[in-house]
């Protein structure tokens, strides 16, 4: 994965404590109606937990998209095209404890009480 500006991100450095993982597009109806979800679980559990919003669209792309729509989270390139990490469709989001164990996974838009309950699973 890479920021928005081309710099590498590991998973790793993200891993100390809960985080969650969503894959998305900007050409997605569902993922778009999930993002303002994502934002404001981002503001409700703060650094309690890494939201990471992940597309394999361009970097330019994204970036046009976050500036537009003023999104604040963190959102970064996948340098692979999903297919090759396995994901067929879109969105995805994975949540992963502190000690980066996945706890669970949903294959389809999240509304905003269900984001903010799989949060809470992980936190505790």
């Amino acid at each position: 994965m890479q920021d928005l500006n081309g710099k590498e991100i590991a998973l790793k450095a993200l891993a100390n404590k809960p985080m969650v993982l969503n894959f998305w597009g900007t050409w997605c109806g569902p993922c778009l109606q999930e993002i303002p979800g994502f934002e404001k679980a981002g503001k409700q559990f703060g650094d309690k937990v890494n939201i990471v919003l992940i597309s394999d669209e361009s970097p330019e792309k994204i970036a046009a998209f976050r500036q537009k729509n003023n999104y604040q989270l963190l959102y970064v390139h996948s340098s692979k095209p999903f297919t090759d990490l396995g994901i067929e469709a879109v969105p995805v989001t994975y949540f992963y404890n502190a000690a980066g164990e996945l706890v669970t996974a949903k294959k389809s838009a999240l509304n905003e009480n269900e984001l903010s309950a799989a949060i809470r699973e992980i936190i505790q």
